[in-house]
């Protein structure tokens, strides 16, 4: 009997979860709004739930739920009673409630510059800075008293090492006596944000008084142990464990297997890598080993990022052994693999210089960056090589500088890459000029290019991302150039109830200038042509264009949350003497569920179905992937390393 009641009342409570989704549907009030309450009923405030038992009147100035006898009253009351009854289904009630995760700033704009919300603070005298940081399950940064609520939970909770507020002090770019800069909070906000061991951060200012505040670091950690698959095909899965942050400390350790049945062993290691998010004043540093299909590479880094108002000197190192089976020619009739080796190194620096504005002062958010780069390849293994043939596998040494003109400051919104909490996105300009110089077995080439990047806010519509590069060698005409265009779309986040939604599109084109006869561009799994070998299609010139639209739901299931997404791709491919348009069209439609979690150390988890009208001989029309990879990605206008313009 007792197991017969538990069931209805778990049954009971699912359904109550869903009943509660859609009355959870009124958004946040702009005015306080006055509400005639017939009894019984009752009026629930954020998580507060008021039983009214006589007719009354209310003034209510935030997010409410009115239930009355015509909207589920009678449900609510069998609901609540039911799980005061049942220890089970009062964990599992709770459970599957949500805490919000919303960004209490965005609660009546789409978005704001990301500074006002600190501009009130300026120059105010920093007096004391407190750490503190929250365990993985249980309190918010919206609400620090909410308490774990499940028995798992609190067992993870107790089995978890948190964040050592040394390790987190360190991020910090400002410190007590300095005087409060807006942009440079929300820079400090967005590298805590962005940090893989924490789920959310802020920055607090407290304690205000005319000329100084107190300023607290509220971090919430993430679970630290990140399991992850990437499933290609039932013949191809690959597994990593990986823990983000080994006992508080900031450091990354982690490994994978992949099983392929088409390869020997059927079982290998394929991953194993740690890194360090700040070894010391912001750099970053790790080692890795990396095998997949063709490759396997060895590799050791270091980094340091610009980050303005704090961090003027940038640049990094990347040493590199790499081993690779490839295709000389993927035009000629044979296909065999060629075994490849060689040591790969790059070696750059760039530095920021406030610009002046008008008033002839420096701007904080305009800046000169010169930089310089070199890249050096050198073959241990490889085919014949010559002038004529194979010379795409040619040793080199590349120079380059260039100096870049950057503005760049952050929008704050939501529902971006993340299901409510604050994200920062940049809006602003990137123009650069690249010059430099390659020194190959086969010629000596100077070389010059540019890039020009802009990311805008389409009032009432949404955010524009525009990037056009070109770049070649040159001598007495150009040689191995390449030509980019990419222009991106984001709509304002739309709504209706607790359903948000946005759409997104893409188109990018890019050409080559005097390529190499075998340097070729292609189509395949990169570009969301799930099961297609990359190199059954290829050409000289790439237009692909794709659209997604996404909803971001109000489930959540242990944590997950829930968004559902439905794509179109189309792709086409051209040669030197005839344009794309004159080609095959390779094309896909699908639909998709996106999850992230709340306390675990997930990216996010991606389900894709995809159909094919048009597929090479031997190859489905349908294709379904499994893997971590986002669906959207933030940019960064500070990215300023000198580089050529890929071809790929």
């Amino acid at each position: 009997m007792l197991k017969t009641k538990t069931t209805v009342a778990i049954l009971l409570t699912i359904t109550a979860v869903v009943f509660n989704l859609n009355l959870l549907a009124q958004d946040a009030n702009d005015t306080c709004t006055k509400l005639n309450i017939v009894a019984p009923a009752y009026l629930v405030l954020n998580d507060t739930s008021i039983h009214i038992l006589r007719d009354t009147s209310a003034v209510v100035c935030d997010k409410y739920i009115l239930l009355t006898k015509k909207n589920g009253y009678s449900l609510y009351s069998k609901l609540l009673g039911e799980s005061q009854k049942h220890h089970l289904v009062n964990k599992l009630f709770q459970l599957l409630i949500a805490s919000s995760t919303q960004d209490t700033a965005l609660l009546k704009e789409q978005m704001i510059k990301a500074e006002d919300v600190y501009t009130n603070y300026s120059g105010k005298i920093i007096r004391k800075i407190d750490i503190k940081v929250l365990k993985p399950f249980g309190a918010s940064l919206t609400d620090t008293n909410l308490l774990v609520v499940s028995t798992w939970g609190r067992a993870l909770n107790k089995s978890h090492v948190s964040t050592q507020k040394r390790v987190l002090k360190r991020k910090l770019m400002f410190k007590e006596h300095d005087t409060i800069n807006p942009l440079e909070i929300v820079e400090n906000t967005r590298e805590l944000s962005n940090l893989p061991y924490l789920q959310d951060a802020t920055i607090v200012l407290t304690n205000v008084s005319s000329d100084s505040v107190d300023v607290l670091i509220l971090v919430k950690d993430k679970f630290p142990w990140l399991p992850a698959a990437d499933i290609y095909d039932i013949s191809n899965i690959k597994m990593t464990l990986q823990n983000v942050n080994i006992v508080g400390l900031g450091q990354s350790v982690g490994a994978g297997l992949t099983m392929n049945t088409k390869s020997k062993p059927v079982v290998y290691l394929s991953d194993v890598n740690y890194s360090v998010n700040n070894i010391y004043k912001q750099i970053s540093g790790g080692i890795g080993y990396h095998v997949s299909k063709n490759d396997m590479e060895y590799s050791l880094y270091l980094n340091r990022d610009i980050i303005p108002l704090s961090v003027r000197w940038g640049g990094g190192t990347q040493l590199s052994r790499i081993e690779q089976n490839v295709v000389m020619d993927p035009t000629d009739v044979d296909k065999s693999l060629w075994f490849t080796k060689y040591n790969y190194a790059e070696l750059w620096s760039t530095y920021l210089f406030y610009a002046k504005s008008k008033t002839h002062k420096y701007s904080d958010t305009k800046y000169y960056l010169p930089g310089i780069a070199m890249y050096h390849r050198d073959y241990i293994y490889r085919p014949y090589v010559s002038i004529d043939s194979n010379s795409l596998y040619s040793n080199y040494t590349t120079f380059l500088t260039n100096i870049a003109l950057v503005s760049q400051s952050y929008f704050r919104l939501n529902y971006f890459t993340d299901f409510g909490r604050a994200e920062y996105l940049p809006y602003g300009f990137r123009l650069s000029i690249i010059p430099g110089y390659t020194w190959s077995e086969f010629g000596n080439l100077p070389y010059l290019g540019f890039e020009i990047v802009t990311v805008s806010d389409i009032k009432n519509f949404g955010y524009a991302f525009i990037t056009l590069q070109a770049g070649s060698h040159f001598s007495s005409h150009l040689k191995q150039g390449a030509v980019k265009a990419e222009v991106s779309f984001l709509s304002n986040l739309l709504h209706r109830g607790r359903y948000k939604y946005r759409i997104f599109a893409r188109t990018t084109y890019t050409t080559g200038i005097n390529r190499i006869t075998n340097d070729l561009l292609y189509l395949g799994e990169d570009y969301g042509f799930i099961g297609m070998q990359e190199k059954a299609w290829y050409g000289k010139q790439r237009l692909f264009f794709e659209t997604d639209f996404l909803t971001y739901t109000p489930w959540y299931i242990f944590g997950f949350r829930f968004g559902i997404f439905a794509f179109g791709s189309v792709g086409m491919l051209g040669t030197t003497d005839y344009s794309v348009f004159n080609n095959q069209i390779l094309a896909s439609v699908g639909t998709g569920i996106y999850l992230k979690n709340d306390f675990l150390a997930f990216n996010s988890i991606q389900f894709r179905v995809a159909y094919f009208p048009v597929t090479p001989d031997g190859i489905s029309h349908f294709g379904i992937s499994f893997s971590t990879i986002g669906l959207l990605h933030a940019v960064s206008l500070l990215t300023t390393k000198p580089q050529v313009v890929e071809y790929k």
